[in-house]
């Protein structure tokens, strides 16, 4: 074997690429790091929602450490960093689209469209999972990361 071959070394053949794990719709491979970040940022999301559900003494801050106790402490205060994660991958996935080849054009009607239709299910179908009620509109993370889209929607194009 020359320095030509193609392989990673792992007993595979020298003549065959390595099979990629998933492709995006334009192609491109997908990166299983960031669909790891994603899961685990959710899995903690719906631990602090659980969290919040079955807390039995609702009137008790969390994350108040004279009040509370260390893993119900823990659990809130990790929660934290859900959401600037999933602003920080959905900029990251903005950044990878672009580097792929995606035209602005393109880019920005789709950054449109994905954030109007967020800023609608925040305010929608969100918002009545969250209160069944009163207040009526309650946006938080969904609504940042639509409006967010927007932005960058605008943005797409210098």
């Amino acid at each position: 074997m020359g320095a030509n071959v193609i392989g990673k070394g792992d007993g595979a053949s020298p003549m065959v690429e390595a099979k990629p794990g998933g492709l995006t719709r334009s192609g491109a491979v997908r990166i299983d790091a960031i669909d790891m970040m994603r899961g685990l940022v959710v899995v903690i999301m719906v631990l602090d929602h659980v969290r919040d559900f079955f807390h039995l003494n609702p009137g008790i801050d969390p994350t108040d450490p004279l009040r509370s106790y260390p893993a119900l402490y823990l659990t809130r205060w990790v929660t934290h960093l859900c959401a600037p994660t999933f602003v920080f991958l959905a900029g990251v996935s903005i950044l990878f689209q672009k580097t792929n080849g995606k035209d602005p054009a393109h880019l920005s009607r789709f950054l449109l469209t994905r954030g109007l239709w967020l800023l609608f299910l925040e305010a929608t179908v969100v918002t009545f999972g969250f209160n069944f009620g009163e207040p009526f509109v309650f946006l938080q993370v969904i609504w940042a990361i639509g409006m967010g889209m927007i932005f960058m929607a605008a943005l797409a194009h210098l």
